[in-house]
């Protein structure tokens, strides 16, 4: 399983990307006994990162350490908060422009606009690119099923903000995962912050921003590797903090940067946060196994050729 954190500017919010730039992975790089296996992987949105130069801001936070680069589109978020639509065009633009930074990246979908969705899918595998298909969790699970036929790596999307319990989401993941599997299909999971949902599904990849909450809410989220499970440090709160002191020291913090709010600093709760979730990623990848991408041959482009592709989108807009 990889996991990508989200991150954002640091113009953008103070929580920034990787809070405290090359202080913060300094910070890491002490702690080498849990970087040597480690790949920091992020997710970068063009939403956020557009209008900034991507190169700069990986060689500002990151040099010498190579992240590995998910790319979304952020559509959702320019129309839910700017009332604008993303051209796919402009996309496009930055996706070839940063090709060599990015590892893998997501078509520009439209929630509720399936005609559009396969368009922009078109359009940039029209355009050389190889962008994985978005399907959402409130739609007819023909869509997954035509996605994952075609293509070996499929997105979830619509996800986000669901409750775990909620039986209908459950459900729906179940039915996913089993179509996925029929096909030879692995997913990925968009803005996953549910540990259940994360420790029962054999997901290739999520991502999810919530490693920042314990800087942006004041609560540590510390991941236990011999439970498996996430204990919420409450900042500034001795008793909170000191009930798992052992477990501090075991990531090489003094529990009393925590529990003393003089002393809490924003590059050691941040260092500790990507530790945590960089654990629970190793603790995830024991649990379900080492999830392969399917045989590609030749590579994506194998799929995106397929001659019945095309014929299927349109029976899959016709029938819905």
């Amino acid at each position: 399983m990889r996991l990508y954190l989200a991150v954002w500017p640091s113009e953008i919010r103070d929580a920034g990307l990787f809070v405290g730039g090359e202080s913060q992975l300094t910070s890491m790089a002490k702690k080498g006994d849990f970087l040597d296996d480690v790949q920091p992987r992020i997710l970068c949105s063009y939403h956020y990162f557009g209008g900034s130069k991507l190169r700069d801001d990986m060689t500002r936070y990151f040099d010498p350490i190579v992240p590995e680069i998910f790319a979304d589109s952020g559509g959702y978020s320019f129309f839910s908060r700017q009332g604008v639509e993303l051209r796919v065009e402009e996309y496009a633009d930055w996706l070839e422009e940063n090709l060599d930074l990015i590892h893998v990246y997501a078509n520009l979908d439209i929630r509720g606009d399936l005609d559009r969705t396969l368009a922009n899918q078109e359009y940039l595998e029209r355009r050389g690119l190889s962008p994985l298909p978005v399907f959402h969790a409130e739609q007819d699970l023909n869509v997954l099923e035509t996605y994952c036929k075609h293509y070996p790596y499929v997105c979830i999307g619509g996800v986000a903000g669901m409750k775990a319990a909620h039986g209908p989401l459950m459900g729906m993941l179940v039915r996913s995962f089993q179509v996925a599997a029929e096909h030879g299909a692995v997913l990925h999971g968009f803005g996953l912050t549910g540990w259940k949902i994360l420790s029962l599904f054999p997901w290739y990849s999520v991502d999810s921003s919530s490693w920042s909450a314990s800087f942006r809410f004041g609560n540590a989220h510390v991941f236990h590797p011999d439970r498996g499970k996430f204990y919420i440090l409450k900042l500034g709160d001795p008793k909170s903090c000191y009930r798992f002191a052992n477990l501090l020291r075991g990531y090489g913090f003094d529990p009393e940067d925590f529990a003393d709010r003089e002393r809490n600093d924003r590059v050691k709760i941040a260092t500790l946060a990507c530790l945590s979730w960089w654990k629970a990623e190793e603790w995830l990848r024991r649990r379900h196994g080492e999830i392969e991408l399917p045989d590609m041959g030749s590579g994506l482009k194998t799929y995106l050729s397929n001659a019945n592709r095309a014929d299927d989108f349109r029976r899959l807009k016709e029938m819905l």
